[in-house]
């Protein structure tokens, strides 16, 4: 999240060569890339919280239980971090789709916020096995981004924010992150207005 945050503040630093420049495919794509782990990791944990066996893949169930009876023989608490981190085990979670199918269900997201999600996983995917051409995905990417990082600062804060490892150590993060939103908003607007898509 933080190294999201500094690419796209690197964007804007590129002050009137934002839209020219050759280095703006880098920086967003950068930023999308950073903020689809962020959001992913964010919904496994939101996941995790209310069951760990929600983000573990159907493939790895019958090795996550073995790992759970285990645990549990030995007096010790079962926290699935500490086991997707063992060289013992190869769990396999689920993908960022599925993640934000079991978010939607569970935190009752709406559309629009489901929309935001699965264009930012889109987005991802697009930019990350075939590149980005600057003026046809421009506008959609800073509008993905934008819409993701309101996402962010919004509704995955406010969830995530009762969780004292959380709330000390990223507080400053999001407070920085709304910030930028609020530029990002501003950009973007001068942008669309001095900047208008050509058709075709």
């Amino acid at each position: 999240m933080t190294f999201g945050k500094d690419f796209y503040q690197n964007y804007f630093d590129l002050g009137d060569d934002k839209y020219l420049s050759d280095g703006i495919p880098g920086y967003l794509k950068m930023v999308i890339v950073c903020f689809h782990q962020s959001i992913e990791l964010f919904n496994k944990k939101l996941l995790i919280d209310i069951d760990q066996k929600l983000i573990v893949d159907e493939k790895s169930l019958e090795e996550y239980e073995s790992a759970l009876k285990t645990s549990e023989e030995n007096g010790r608490a079962f926290r699935i971090e500490a086991f997707l981190m063992s060289e013992s085990y190869n769990f396999k979670t689920i993908d960022y789709s599925k993640t934000i199918d079991l978010v939607r269900d569970k935190f009752n997201l709406n559309k629009n916020e489901v929309k935001v999600l699965s264009d930012l996983g889109a987005t991802r995917n697009r930019i990350t096995h075939f590149g980005m051409d600057k003026v046809l995905d421009f506008y959609e990417v800073l509008r993905t981004i934008n819409d993701s990082l309101a996402l962010i600062v919004g509704f995955y804060y406010k969830k995530l924010k009762s969780n004292r490892q959380i709330s000390i150590y990223y507080s400053n993060i999001f407070q920085e992150l709304n910030e930028l939103l609020q530029h990002a908003i501003k950009v973007e607007a001068d942008i669309i207005q001095n900047h208008p898509k050509k058709d075709g």
